[in-house]
């Protein structure tokens, strides 16, 4: 063999799709086409002057100096290979890939930390498909075979979690170009974040998480809850998001990293995990029994980062939904196992260091996983940085004084941009000396740790100090503004914040994310921790703290009139993101200012529905309350402060907002005559305006329509009074539904709502036009215009879905599911009302889910006129009537006067058809259904059978 090339060499790897089980299914002809197969590929790489230098399973490993003539090789062989006739039952599906990497020869093959990139484009490669690197397509771009193109397939990430590269296909004559989508983490469900550093180590560790997964033993299931355990700094996080995305091709329904660094409270780590699955909180609904319902028939991975700070409340939840989910799967990072039945514990050593006494040769000192790390992430803050004869001693001590372990190697390397690494260790060998003595055992490696951010500390300079303490009063990270907003008094002035956080970038203590429009900074939860003690010994935790909420409360202050504008979106977005910074400020606010907490509440409203977190802010706003009216001067007499009646009547607002999120109207109209009561004496119009409309809204879903008309019209006035031209509109829209659904039998649009319309325009707000629709939705369903019905519900459907607002969304979807129902289509409203009605019980919309089983009755006991034999339809349409009315009941929601009539017709129809006792049998089943259990029977899932 002649010289393999060096330098900067294109590779070229061929891997054969399916041949294990080609290999299985036709052992001899497939013997015969892999001879054919090798021939043909090594003579495109050979006949080009590329050489083959290992085989790999069924595919071929080659190198080129020059990228050309490996293009050119790669689309011979696939071309030769599309004209063989294979003696198989399918032709040959063979995927190509090159790259073009630093590597260097050796014992007949390669090192490189490029190479890996291969094996991550061959896995998401397709049989028949050649691909290039960015790298490659860059040397080779003005250099194509004749012929040939490149289609650009876009930026992908692969399982290595770096960011992402640009993918090329080369298209050529004779040869497919129609594939899948690429097999990259884009194409599968999941929020792994990117990782702008190499993953160094740990292979083994990787490769053994990954079988303890997905390997079933006979008669066994497997491990499903796998924790990783060692203490802070070891790379438990870093070593679960290598292994989730390895494992991303086992679980279909993704694989899902809920972080709890930033989570100080116990109740919030459910909350977490619904929030990374997007699934929507409200009011009166356990999150335990949402999750375990969702969950229950998903194959999916839950990685729990950090859990060591909430270990009973994360033991208590992995015991809950693996019991309820046999396909769920739970990977696990804590400084303790959680101490459950079924746990596998994996330890997480540290990297391997070298002996001191006897150093390797350097080629192989650079394959200690320690020594590689620290060299890598020199390199990064240093660029040109090397392990040379010279620096190899300095950084073995450095790797074996630090243990190995991942924070601190990098936290050293850091250094390397003032510090040479002989300086490094000899500083390390003196802070390291009073931490000599005890035993060698993981209460050592956490000992040197500490040492080791106490020294980095120490070599900050005053400002930075400063600085770093005050930002351990974010949760959940922050970004430059919110940092200036927060950190800059005293000696540290605002000017100064972005480059002391740059400095405190490069020395590995706070680390930048691209979030899209912005970086946004955090802190490895263990220098966090660090930070949070010195700023407790300065005294400076107070005014932190303070200064955080004030910042955070004045954010809130200019969000909340903002939700009436097309800035909604945006600041739904903001909330979203600092969510942890938000629960932060309010718990501090009810600690130590109920006012403000009653203010940041108030601003908050509109938002928690948008993010599915209204039981959360409902929780928020009766402690609130609670801590405001047990405060001195909490009197609501004549006698009251008016600025504390102002503050208390917005969380009564906000109260009766949420609760009308959640569709319990008597909640609702109630939390809205409180705010009134509180607003009138104020004469705050502005405030009243909604509050009265709001209280309109809640009688209305009650069925008061003799109060609601009257709140309406107060509502209209006082808009108009007080020029919101929004809060008119909105109440235009009101009266809209309040015309065409009142007991008068009218029904369409009526003027008001064309009024209403015309407004929401002029704003330019497609949410109020979503809105709009809505109602005439309703109104035309009450007319029964069924075509403009559906026009409308599906407009309404399309804008909210286009604001990612999922509860308004399915309201267009029930009214879809309600018009195919009255045109007797009961195939596609059987197909509509079991999404429509998950969906309710995800928000628990007790209110819709009564009205979702009713009309499931309605079907059933007219599908029951054309069957031989009715009794089964009846007795489940006797079953749902019974489930809805204890729902209503139990939850003081009363039915619509004008749901009545059908309603009373059709219960009516029942009891001429249905034995007397079979009829109150079968009812009293539904009565006694609890709400999952009555969501079941209407779905028709065997959980509910009664």
């Amino acid at each position: 063999m002649a010289s393999l090339p060096a330098g900067t060499v294109t590779f070229l790897y061929t891997d054969v799709e399916g041949s294990t089980r080609l290999w299985e299914e036709q052992p001899a002809a497939m013997g015969d086409a892999m001879a054919r197969h090798d021939a043909i590929v090594r003579a495109a790489i050979e006949t080009h002057g590329g050489q083959v230098f290992r085989t790999a399973g069924d595919g071929l490993c080659a190198a080129f100096a020059t990228a050309g003539p490996a293009v050119v090789a790669a689309a011979a062989a696939q071309q030769a290979l599309a004209a063989e006739s294979w003696p198989l039952h399918q032709p040959l599906a063979v995927r190509i890939v090159l790259h073009s990497t630093a590597a260097e020869p050796r014992d007949g093959d390669y090192i490189g930390g490029g190479l890996n990139r291969l094996g991550r484009l061959l896995a998401a490669c397709h049989g028949g498909q050649t691909l290039l690197s960015q790298a490659t397509e860059q040397l080779v771009r003005d250099h194509l075979p004749a012929g040939a193109s490149l289609l650009d397939l876009g930026q992908h990430r692969f399982r290595d979690l770096s960011r992402p590269d640009r993918i090329f296909q080369l298209v050529m004559a004779g040869v497919s170009a129609s594939f899948p989508p690429l097999r990259s983490l884009d194409d599968i469900p999941n929020n792994l974040p990117a990782q702008l550093t190499s993953f160094v180590g740990r292979q083994r560790e990787v490769a053994e998480i990954v079988s303890l997964l997905t390997t079933f033993p006979a008669g066994g299931r497997g491990e499903r809850l796998l924790t990783l355990t060692g203490p802070g700094g070891t790379g438990k996080t870093r070593l679960s998001l290598q292994a989730a995305a390895e494992l991303l091709q086992h679980f279909p329904d993704g694989v899902w990293l809920v972080e709890l660094a930033p989570v100080s409270d116990p109740t919030l780590v459910a909350q977490s995990i619904t929030a990374v699955l997007r699934l929507r909180e409200l009011a009166g609904r356990l999150l335990d029994a949402m999750l375990a319902d969702y969950l229950r028939d998903q194959h999916l991975l839950l990685v729990l980062d950090n859990c060591e700070h909430l270990i009973d409340e994360c033991a208590r939840i992995a015991n809950l939904l693996l019991r309820a989910c046999p396909e769920l799967r739970i990977l696990a990072s804590s400084r303790e196992s959680l101490g459950i039945a079924g746990e596998r514990v994996l330890r997480v050593p540290s990297l391997a260091v070298p002996d001191l006494r006897t150093l390797p040769p350097l080629d192989e000192l650079a394959h200690f996983a320690s020594v590689q790390l620290f060299a890598e992430r020199a390199a990064s803050v240093q660029p040109g940085f090397q392990l040379t004869p010279q620096n190899a001693p300095a950084v073995a001590q450095i790797s074996c004084r630090l243990d190995g372990i991942p924070l601190a190697l990098e936290l050293a390397a850091a250094r390397v941009r003032s510090l040479s690494p002989e300086q490094i260790a000899a500083r390390l060998d003196d802070r390291f000396r009073l931490l000599t003595g005890g035993s060698r055992a993981a209460v050592q490696r956490q000992q040197t740790l500490q040492a080791l951010i106490d020294w980095s500390y120490d070599l900050l300079s005053p400002p930075e100090c400063n600085l770093l303490r005050r930002l351990a009063v974010f949760a959940g990270g922050w970004t430059l503004e919110a940092a200036e907003g927060v950190c800059a008094w005293g000696d540290v002035d605002a000017v100064d914040v972005l480059d002391l956080l740059d400095y405190l970038v490069n020395k590995s203590l706070v680390s930048a994310d691209d979030a899209g429009d912005q970086l946004r900074y955090r802190m490895q939860e263990t220098v966090r921790q660090y930070a949070q003690d010195k700023l407790l010994a300065a005294g400076e935790a107070t005014k932190a703290r303070t200064g955080h909420l004030a910042y955070f409360a004045a954010q809130l202050a200019q969000a909340g009139p903002e939700w009436r504008t097309v800035q909604r979106t945006r600041w739904a977005k903001w909330v979203s993101q600092e969510q942890d910074n938000l629960r932060a400020a309010v718990a501090w606010a009810l600690e130590t200012d109920p006012e403000a907490a009653l203010a940041v509440v108030y601003d908050l409203s509109p938002y928690w529905p948008h993010a599915g977190s209204v039981t959360e802010g409902r929780r928020f706003v009766a402690r609130a309350l609670a801590e405001a009216q047990a405060q001195p001067g909490g009197s609501t007499g004549e006698d009251a402060d008016p600025r504390r009646q102002l503050l208390l009547a917005g969380a009564w607002f906000a109260d009766g907002f949420l609760a009308f999120s959640n569709g319990f109207g008597a909640d609702t109209r109630r939390a809205m005559e409180k705010a009134i009561e509180l607003l009138r004496p104020l004469g705050a119009v502005e405030r009243l305006a909604p509050a009265y409309g709001f209280a309109g809204l809640g009688a209305f879903f009650s069925g008061d329509m003799e109060a609601s008309v009257a709140y309406g019209q107060k509502a209209l006035v006082l808009a108009q009074q007080a020029g919101d031209r929004w809060m008119e509109a909105m109440q235009l829209l009101s009266f809209g539904q309040i015309d065409a659904w009142g007991t008068d039998g009218a029904g369409g649009t009526s003027p008001k709502w064309e009024e209403g319309m015309a407004i929401m325009r002029e704003l330019n707000d497609g949410w109020g036009e979503a809105m709009g629709h809505m109602v005439a939705g309703n109104a035309f369903l009450r007319s029964g215009d069924l075509a403009a019905a559906r026009g409308h519900f599906e407009q309404s459907a399309q804008l909210f879905d286009e604001a990612d607002y999922v509860l308004m969304t399915n309201i267009g979807r029930s009214g879809l599911a309600d018009i195919a129902r009255q045109q007797g289509d009961y195939a596609s409203a059987l197909e509509l009302y079991p999404t429509v009605i998950r969906v309710w019980r995800l928000a628990d919309h007790r209110g819709a889910i009564a009205r979702c089983l009713e009309c499931l009755g309605f079907i059933a006991g007219r599908q029951a006129a054309d069957v031989a034999e009715p009794a089964a339809l009846l007795r489940r349409a006797a079953t749902l009537y019974g489930a809805a009315e204890t729902m209503r009941r139990v939850n003081n929601i009363p039915m619509s006067p004008w749901e009545v009539p059908e309603y009373e017709g059709h219960v009516q129809a029942l009891r001429r058809q249905l034995d007397p006792a079979v009829l109150a049998a079968a009812w009293q089943t539904g009565q006694r259904l609890d709400l999952d259990r009555a969501v079941a029977v209407a779905v028709q899932e065997p959980a509910g059978l009664p």
